[in-house]
């Protein structure tokens, strides 16, 4: 009986040939290229969720600046421009005062 099976075998590997893949080895590629692409679909995911976050994010912002101009015209506030320049020129006067000594905090009770 051995020998019927071990002909069968011989027989079988004539047939099919040396270069076929262990069931352990087909299972082993098909779970590479299942996570492979699970990894490839959710970067793709996140980029593009990333990207309408961002467009989200510009939007808001501009119409916020768009409001803020518009309260600011309407209180005869300053124009952003100017006040930034009135921050930067704060600044540079809030570090003057540091260097001779002098503070620019509230004192304390």
């Amino acid at each position: 009986m051995q020998e019927q099976m071990n002909r069968a075998m011989a027989t079988l590997s004539e047939t099919v040939g040396q270069d076929v893949p262990t069931l352990e080895e087909v299972r082993d590629k098909i779970e590479q290229r299942y996570a492979r692409a699970l990894g490839q679909s959710e970067l793709q995911g996140q980029t593009v969720e990333a990207r309408m976050l961002e467009v989200e994010q510009a939007a808001m912002d501009s119409e916020a600046q768009a409001r803020l101009s518009q309260i600011r015209s309407q209180l005869g506030l300053s124009s952003a421009e100017e006040a930034e320049g009135e921050v930067g020129e704060a600044s540079e006067a809030g570090q003057a005062g540091k260097a001779d000594g002098s503070s620019s905090a509230p004192a304390t009770q």
